[in-house]
């Protein structure tokens, strides 16, 4: 079996490493449009279902991957007009993005499949990927390209929110994951913060896009679009009650629009999506590496248990597709909610407030 891999993220590595456990005579070849160093300084929040996915994959040594982790945690505090609430959440650790990409590609690297960085793609190259591999696969994240030339086939769409969002790194680190509601310049900031690192913190911050404009938060240096050191400030002053002080850090930073794709189908002939390049979740449903990591392994699963490609695929499709749905309407849910945070901050009180964030419209996980 060929197999080209578009997107050397966590979804296109753990698809190269099942399939290649499934199939060690698989030929498969990833190509990744960045360069092999440019690993940002986001984060993942990792919980046991994803190290029971990682576990399947026989080389994978759980002791060594720890190594890279944050201590665990297994409480939230959520904070909202000087009311602050702990609760109980699933027993978590912290990861940099870019320490998950590089321990999945030295596996990928060790079992003989090929990784090349810094390939941009056109029209022409998946037209002759698609030609030449038996298999071709979309994990290319968000903006996928694979996804984009195949639009009309997948039944592609994205639903474009009316928020915001910026990551960003934190050096005065907690021990655990806060969430807080802080209103700055007349703007309901929703940021949420957990450990990724021995030194770092990643805090994510959403608000309503017209009003971070109108603040001028959402002001950007014209020349690369990073965050201005004003706009860091802003920040840094929005959370000071919570953090006495935050110091706040772009990590190649901007802000964007919050995007959830969506399509209809995730295979056409032979050509198949996974992970963001399929159907992708909001952040705050923490769902993103588990379904991603779900239908790689069930990809590789179907290409090696039916040896016939089409049937394989539309076997794919017709298992994965309910799940991922699913798990999109439900951080829809929590998206939708979130487009309303302000007039929810106004009119609820910090106890009714928190209670209802704590939900945001959705009463399971699917962890």
């Amino acid at each position: 079996m060929k197999a080209v891999v578009v997107g050397a993220g966590p979804a296109g590595l753990y698809f190269a490493l099942k399939l290649k456990q499934l199939e060690p005579c698989a030929e498969i070849k990833i190509v990744e449009k960045e360069l092999r160093a440019s690993s940002n300084g986001l984060g993942y929040v990792l919980q046991k279902p994803i190290f029971d996915l990682l576990g399947d994959i026989g080389s994978f040594s759980e002791e060594e991957f720890l190594d890279k982790c944050t201590v665990g945690w297994d409480v939230v505090d959520i904070e909202a007009k000087s009311v602050v609430s702990t609760r109980r959440f699933p027993y978590s650790v912290g990861i940099r993005r870019g320490l998950l990409v590089d321990y999945l590609r030295d596996l990928v690297q060790r079992a003989g499949v090929e990784v090349v960085y810094g390939c941009s793609l056109n029209s022409a190259d998946i037209t002759a990927f698609k030609r030449d591999a038996d298999v071709v696969v979309g994990a290319d994240g968000l903006h996928s390209v694979v996804r984009s030339f195949y639009s009309e086939e997948f039944g592609a769409s994205a639903i474009e929110s009316t928020n915001s969002y910026i990551w960003l790194g934190k050096t005065n680190r907690e021990a655990l994951m806060r969430v807080s509601v802080q209103e700055h310049k007349g703007v309901a900031l929703v940021g949420t913060t957990y450990p990724i690192g021995r030194t770092l913190d990643t805090m994510i911050v959403e608000a309503n896009t017209q009003k971070l404009r109108s603040s001028g938060m959402l002001s950007l240096v014209q020349t690369d679009e990073m965050i201005s050191t004003k706009g860091l400030k802003d920040l840094e002053w929005g959370f000071f009650t919570l953090y006495s002080g935050v110091n706040l850090q772009s990590i190649h930073s901007h802000w964007s629009a919050v995007v959830v794709n969506s399509c209809e189908r995730l295979t056409f002939e032979n050509v198949a999506l996974m992970g963001e390049a399929g159907i992708s979740t909001h952040y705050s449903a923490g769902a993103g590496l588990l379904v991603a990591f779900k239908a790689a392994g069930s990809l590789a699963e179907q290409l090696t248990s039916i040896r016939h490609i089409p049937s394989a695929l539309g076997h794919y499709n017709r298992l994965m597709l309910p799940f991922l749905l699913s798990a999109s309407e439900m951080s829809l849910q929590s998206m939708r909610w979130l487009e309303r945070v302000d007039s929810f901050y106004a009119d609820l009180e910090g106890d009714a407030f928190i209670h209802a964030f704590g939900l945001k419209g959705r009463e399971v996980s699917l962890y």
